[in-house]
């Protein structure tokens, strides 16, 4: 008989699992090893059965991993080390989880997914803006170079560039409707 049960992060759930962050990032971790179990743990949770919210955790997690393994994306060393702290929580995570439990295991570890991906959330979303662009290069007539690869740098420069050719449309809107450069006073 399947029951569901609806688990919600207290305060001193997060404090616990915060607390075991803080600890990882103190140690030496093996970048290789922790990606390793880390994609393992990502095929586990990504089998069919799984619910909504794993689903959901899984996908942030392989996001972190890629955000990880992305050479072009170039992560910064604080925001690297950090990923890789919290995805070493899983190289050791089942120690304190009897095997016959595999679905408490699930549990704490998409908790800890998702106070991750919480963190990262504008790391993950410059991420994925990062994808996009590189996608959107690629298909695009410009892309003649098949061996070029975008990257991090030419990303921030069309992104630079996408928001001046922002500032410079909302300034001529502001100033055809009160006749100054963006300002909503007049002079008398």
């Amino acid at each position: 008989m399947n029951k569901t049960y609806q688990l919600s992060l207290t305060e001193n759930l997060r404090n616990h699992l915060e607390q075991v962050l803080e600890q990882k990032k103190s140690m030496e971790i093996d970048a290789y090893q922790t990606i390793e179990t880390s994609k393992s743990l990502l095929l586990k949770l990504q089998e069919k059965d799984q619910s909504e919210q794993v689903s959901t955790s899984a996908d942030k997690l392989k996001s972190m991993i890629e955000m990880l393994e992305d050479k072009t994306w170039n992560m910064r060393e604080n925001n690297r080390n950090y990923v890789l702290a919290v995805l070493s929580y899983f190289n050791d995570s089942k120690e304190n989880i009897p095997a016959s439990l595999p679905e408490l295991g699930v549990l704490f570890d998409t908790m800890m997914i998702d106070i991750v991906a919480e963190e990262l959330t504008h790391e993950r979303d410059s991420y994925n803006d990062f994808i996009s662009f590189v996608k959107a290069y690629k298909t695009s007539p410009y892309y003649k170079d098949k061996d070029f690869e975008p990257s991090q740098s030419d990303w921030m420069i069309a992104r630079k560039k996408e928001l001046r050719d922002r500032l410079k449309r909302r300034r001529r809107r502001d100033s055809r409707s009160s006749g100054l450069r963006g300002s909503s006073f007049t002079v008398i």
